[in-house]
């Protein structure tokens, strides 16, 4: 795709934290632009099946599977998050394993461990979110469809 002629670059933000007598902590958040990598190292949960009337249903209301979803979506956060901040020069991590996604919470206990406040690693988060364009107003427009996706499905 090109604009005007010209192909969009992906957007990054910056964040500047101030810390008195040294240098700054500078991280920077690219937009991402393909999930794949992220589908090929955590599938979507698979709900197991039931019998209704005879017939072999879906379970959308699986104890396990509900559990399963809900932990994918952290694991998509955290993904999101990491891969975002790879747009930071010289970000490195003791503990996170871009391949292991067992590993990839441990960046908040990492940004917490090296002094960076809990507040700032909100703001962390908030810039990402923000080079991501999810904000309130996308985010709600995803969820209606969502909603109506699976209120679809259900009936």
């Amino acid at each position: 795709m090109k604009l005007g002629g010209v192909r969009p670059p992906v957007n990054v933000k910056t964040l500047v934290l101030e810390r008195e007598g040294n240098k700054p902590l500078v991280f920077k958040a690219g937009a991402i632009t393909d999930m794949s990598e992220f589908d090929r190292l955590c599938p979507e949960p698979v709900p197991p099946d039931m019998l209704k009337r005879g017939e072999k249903v879906p379970n959308y209301k699986d104890k396990g599977y509900l559990l399963a979803v809900s932990q994918q979506s952290g694991k998509r956060m955290n993904y999101i998050i990491l891969t975002s901040l790879k747009a930071t020069e010289n970000l490195e991590w003791s503990t996170v394993d871009y391949g292991d996604p067992s590993t990839w919470e441990n960046w908040r206990k990492e940004c917490l461990e090296a002094g960076i406040s809990l507040f700032e690693v909100n703001r962390i988060v908030a810039l990402v979110i923000d080079a991501n364009g999810l904000n309130d107003q996308l985010l709600d427009a995803a969820k209606a469809s969502f909603l109506a996706e699976q209120a679809e499905t259900h009936e």
